[in-house]
């Protein structure tokens, strides 16, 4: 038998002159073959014939990497990493259950039997286990345990949904997690970095198909890379189909005055239901370009989705009246198409200097059809007919300035704007049109004071206009932020995060109000506020033998408005988030991971406890209790998943209380090989909702409780397939944006 592969360093480079052992398990008086990597990284052993071995790698200046391969073909591959036994420049490094910690950046290297039973790239972040992510499996979005947005990044670059779910598993050779980072994506909580294995000749064919039996839903997936010296070559087409069905009963009570000035009661109840069909199509091709200083992407995207074959159903019955009173349908459908134009180039400058321009450009055109219907006591239809058009844009530069001592500035330039216009026809025609931008400038300078402590401080102004046709505002936002971290020691990190947003806005908006007439009257008022936002974290991450943790306290506090009052629509509506009053939350939380037996079994969980309140005569508690826990277990070829999520949702209003809990189960088998995976599960998801709704007024009085159980469940096989032909690994250019300042100041 043969086993060959590439033995690579923890920074992604290839190393030549490795020196390889393997010796055979389960044979008497075995020997030990070795051989040394070439001068691309790569080695190849020829072997007896046997189903496991020991493998042994050294090399100066680096670990003894010792790892026990199972279940191995007859002709294996078996990619190799080496981490630094050194500290240099400040940096601490260490590695436990191919996990590195280099300062405040996680490194995660995922194992061959991760990559394998992996079907996306997003599920393979899913075995990971990384602290404090949480994956939703259902719908594959990545965020906080905390519900924070998290950057997905493919070597440096934002990646998109559809380039996610068609990056192949196994050619990730590390994922970077920086939690609070600096730079570019300082609004965001955290951000995962997919560094990929870099190949020169050959490439693949790709194939998913993901099929739910239940309600007919599933995902077929083709995708197709091709490597050619500096060019790689990539085109994808996909469909998605979904099929969900509900029931609900809502329950109401009402107190009203007659003509006579008497009050009577009047009881409603609404059995409901919906029928949701979506339909998505979509196809992709992209180009890279990568040399010793210079990085290229262009990614053309177009999309066609069936966005809303909603149809809705109800039964209303009165009391004291009797029977059927009305019954109503409503229905929504339509077709959206999106076409997206995404570019980046990235230039390494002497002085390892790194100017990178990247942007992106959508056209969204299509129309969404609603109709309305009841009979019976109250007969009332209505058609609304909308065409769509939409043209967005996101431009971003950023000039990083490598300065001594390890220390880093980075400067940061962008802007995104949106104009969108909506013709509605039916019963009620009218036209709607919304515009806006967004600039953001910004700087970032990360200092080390030595090899423990470190410091990235910095700040942008943001300003944004934008005109929806009832509310016109400009907003002007200065925010500074600061970060400072402690490498208590190689396994352990403190850090302390603090963001402060300072925001002026002025406007003016139009209320309008719409009396029993049916007219419509607009009322124009100024629009002028002033506020803050803070928000801070203490976080610790920590990796303890087989056991890694992350217990963490957060706080956000903001006045008058939430802080992005504008965010433009990444399809054709724009939303607004503009609240007066002021607003509180405080969270407590804590993320374990553990892993036993060689990493054959891996458990992890996250637990958190949050309370949130607001001045606009309410308060409410959001996620009284939150957690979850699940589990990998790996045997050959096969892995085993289970999980079980939980949450509860409390909030007192005045005039409403609102709760809601939540229950969800996945269990999940995988086989899969070098080539094929087949992976077969069952999520049962329980939701109970008790809306209670009330209006206490001198002429007026109302009761509406709404109560739902709903339950749903998903019984799905999961095929995936790649063919490989003539891959060789690349061994010289750069790897974007996978240096370690470049990925704390990104």
């Amino acid at each position: 038998m043969s086993l060959h592969g590439t033995v690579f360093g923890d920074d992604g480079s290839v190393i030549a002159g490795a020196t390889v052992f393997a010796r055979p398990c389960g044979i008497a008086d075995s020997v030990a073959y070795g051989n040394a990597s070439d001068g691309n990284g790569r080695y190849q052993l020829q072997l007896p014939a046997c189903d496991s071995l020991r493998l042994s790698v050294t090399y100066i200046g680096y670990e003894r990497h010792e790892e026990l391969l199972t279940n191995l073909a007859e002709n294996a591959e078996h990619d190799i990493v080496l981490n630094r036994s050194t500290v240099e420049l400040g940096e601490v490094t260490v590695e436990r259950d191919n996990t590195v910690i280099k300062e405040d950046v996680l490194q995660f290297y995922p194992d061959r039997k991760q990559a394998q039973a992996s079907s996306n790239a997003t599920e393979l972040l899913d075995h990971l286990m990384i602290p404090n992510i949480n994956i939703d499996r259902s719908s594959w979005k990545v965020s906080t345990a905390t519900g924070e947005d998290v950057a997905i990044l493919i070597d440096g670059r934002e990646a998109s949904a559809d380039e996610l779910n068609t990056l192949r598993p196994k050619d990730v050779l590390r994922v970077e997690y920086v939690s609070r980072p600096a730079g570019r994506y300082s609004d965001r909580a955290a951000y995962v970095n997919y560094i990929l294995k870099k190949y020169e000749y050959g490439g693949y064919v790709y194939a998913r198909a993901d099929q739910s039996f239940i309600c007919n839903s599933g995902e077929y997936l083709l995708s197709t890379k091709v490597n050619h010296g500096k060019w790689t070559y990539q085109i994808d087409v996909s469909d998605w189909l979904f099929n969900s069905e509900q029931e609900g009963v809502k329950k109401e009570w009402f107190s009203l005055m007659n003509d006579n000035s008497d009050f009577y009661d009047l009881r409603r109840e609404t059995v409901m239901g919906n029928d949701r069909r979506y339909n998505t199509f979509t196809g992709a091709a992209s180009v890279t370009y990568s040399d010793s200083t210079n990085y290229f992407y262009a990614n053309a995207n177009f999309r066609t989705q069936n966005t809303a074959i909603y149809d809705e159903w109800g039964n209303i019955t009165y009391v004291p009246s009797k029977g059927l009173d009305s019954r109503y349908t409503s229905g929504k459908s339509g077709i959206i198409n999106m076409p997206t134009l995404k570019a980046k180039y990235e230039k390494k400058l002497p002085r390892n200097q790194i100017l990178t321009v990247e942007g992106s450009f959508n056209y969204t055109f299509g129309d969404n059809d609603n109709n309305y219907d009841e009979t019976g006591d109250n007969p009332y239809s209505y058609v609304k007919n909308g065409d769509i058009n939409n043209f967005s844009y996101n431009v971003n530069g950023t000039y990083l300035l490598p300065l001594k001592k390890g220390n880093a500035l980075n400067l940061i330039l962008s802007t995104q704007g949106a104009t969108t216009k909506i013709d509605y026809t039916g019963t009620y025609p009218e036209e709607q049109k919304m515009s806006g931008f967004f600039v953001i400038a910004g700087a970032y300078y990360m200092h080390r004071f030595n090899d423990k402590w470190r410091l990235n401080v910095g700040g942008y102004g943001a300003l944004t206009n934008y005109d929806t046709g009832i509310n016109t505002k400009t907003e002007l936002m200065p925010v500074t932020m600061a970060a400072l971290s402690y490498n208590i020691n190689k396994t352990n990190i403190l850090q302390a995060y603090c963001n402060i947003g300072i925001f002026s806005q002025g406007g003016y908006r139009n209320d309008i109000i719409q009396p029993i007439d049916g007219l419509m009257y607009n009322m124009g008022n100024p629009d002028i506020k002033n506020g803050y936002d803070i928000s801070a974290q203490l976080s610790y991450t920590g990796i303890l033998g087989n056991l890694s943790l992350m217990p963490y306290i957060q706080y956000q506090s903001s006045s008058n408005a939430l802080p992005y009052a504008w965010i433009p629509g990444k399809n054709a509506i724009y939303q607004t988030q503009v609240n007066s009053g002021t607003f509180n939350r405080a969270i407590l939380g804590i993320a374990p991971k553990l892993n036993l037996f060689g990493n054959r079994l891996s458990l992890s969980g996250t637990f958190l406890v949050a309370h949130e309140n607001k001045s606009r005569l309410y308060s409410r508690t959001l996620y009284p209790y939150s957690g979850s826990l699940q589990a990998y277990l790996y045997v050959g070829n096969f892995s085993f998943f289970a999980s079980y999520r939980t949450y509860s949702k409390h909030m007192t209003n005045y005039g409403t209380y609102d709760n809601r809990s939540f229950d969800d189960w996945w269990l999940e088998a995988t086989y899969s090989n070098a080539n094929l995976s087949v992976k077969a599960g069952v999520r049962n998801l329980f939701e109970k909702k008790h809306i209670h709704t009330w209006v206490d007024a001198p002429y007026y009085a109302s009761d509406d409780r709404y109560t739902m159980t709903d339950f749903s469940q998903r019984v799905y096989v999961t095929l995936t397939y790649t063919l490989d032909f003539g891959r060789q690994i690349k061994h010289s250019g750069p790897q974007s944006s996978s240096g370690l300042i470049n990925t704390q100041m990104m």
